[in-house]
């Protein structure tokens, strides 16, 4: 004997296979379509309207001080070439051996067709001496040569602080200094001095101070310092001439 399905069983059978095969059939025309655009731009790529034709078509974003030549002469690309072979991670690595440049990223646009620079500078801070050398000094204690500058340009009234007798060694050191300074405005520092031994002494717009080479002290120097009442006003101080602050608990005035 054998066994015929239900009508209604015939019924949902058929209206399952009818919309597979729509399913089927919107699957292929997507594809279709997908496949048609990536030819089309595979196309336009191959035709050479994706193509960097010049310098014009690269941007560069937040080169403030750096002589913008130096940047156009960083960076090593032949034209004319596709965007997507415009090697990204090299332009970064070219621009990074720069070292007035903290960061760099490189993107892509295509409308409009463009390659993307984006540019981190490292801020001169400070005017510094090194070796026989005058440069400047970031921060952190990065050495920065003048020839990276558009003097004409730039706007170097940051680096008022003179920094004498620097050394690549010193560089932490520094950082830290230069953060107490901001931290301390009204001490009107504007010189910081290494000596022999790695000793340090600054000179603020009233008097020279001797701080030493104990740099475990430079918190407790600073805030010393500070706490000294206005020697401009006090007739007793107007005097001074040093402070030595080796010890920062005994601090010796001399005239």
């Amino acid at each position: 004997m054998t066994a015929h399905p239900c009508p209604e069983l015939k019924q949902k059978i058929t209206l399952l296979k009818t919309k597979q095969r729509k399913v089927q059939r919107h699957y292929l025309y997507r594809s279709l379509v997908v496949s048609m655009f990536a030819g089309g731009i595979l196309a336009s790529i191959l035709s050479g309207n994706w193509q960097i034709k010049d310098r014009s078509q690269i941007t560069i974003i937040g080169d403030r001080l750096i002589d913008s030549a130096i940047i156009s002469n960083s960076i090593n690309i032949t034209y004319p070439q596709s965007i997507i072979t415009i090697p990204s991670q090299q332009i970064e690595s070219q621009l990074q051996s720069i070292s007035a440049l903290q960061a760099v990223q490189v993107t892509k646009t295509i409308f409009p067709l463009s390659v993307n620079i984006y540019l981190q500078e490292r801020i001169p801070v400070a005017t510094a001496l090194s070796l026989g050398k005058v440069g400047f000094l970031d921060s952190q204690g990065v050495w920065l040569e003048p020839i990276l500058y558009n003097h004409q340009q730039a706007n170097f009234s940051s680096t008022a602080i003179k920094v004498v007798n620097f050394k690549p060694q010193y560089s932490s050191i520094w950082s830290e200094i230069y953060s107490l300074i901001t931290a301390y405005p009204t001490l009107d520092v504007q010189e910081v001095h290494w000596e022999d031994g790695g000793k340090l002494s600054l000179v603020t717009s009233r008097f020279k101070v001797i701080f030493g080479a104990d740099y475990s002290l430079l918190q407790r120097q600073f805030e010393t310092l500070a706490s000294f009442p206005d020697l401009a006003t006090n007739r007793d101080l107007q005097n001074i001439a040093q402070i030595d602050l080796t010890n920062p608990d005994a601090p010796f005035l001399e005239q």
